[in-house]
């Protein structure tokens, strides 16, 4: 819980960033999206193993995709 008011305390910092930057910070907002919903699964867990199995699997590459367009990003 103590990681999830650290993150939220940086991204609310982020606020309106510069036309060049405006792509990457699409791509962290979406990232943030998908890490709010698997802190949630953590946090906040319920259904069966298998639904939760499969909503785990479903975050986990929506925020693998989301990281990986972040990197290109991110490259000099």
């Amino acid at each position: 819980m103590e990681n999830r008011e650290t993150v939220n305390a940086i991204i609310a910092q982020l606020k309106n960033p510069p036309d060049e930057y405006k792509a990457a910070y699409e791509s962290l907002s979406e990232y943030y999206d998908g890490y709010l919903t698997f802190t949630g699964l953590a946090i906040n867990a319920t259904g069966s193993l298998n639904t939760f199995t499969a909503e785990f699997d479903t975050i986990n590459a929506q925020c693998l995709h989301c990281y990986q367009v972040m990197q290109f990003y991110l490259q000099d």
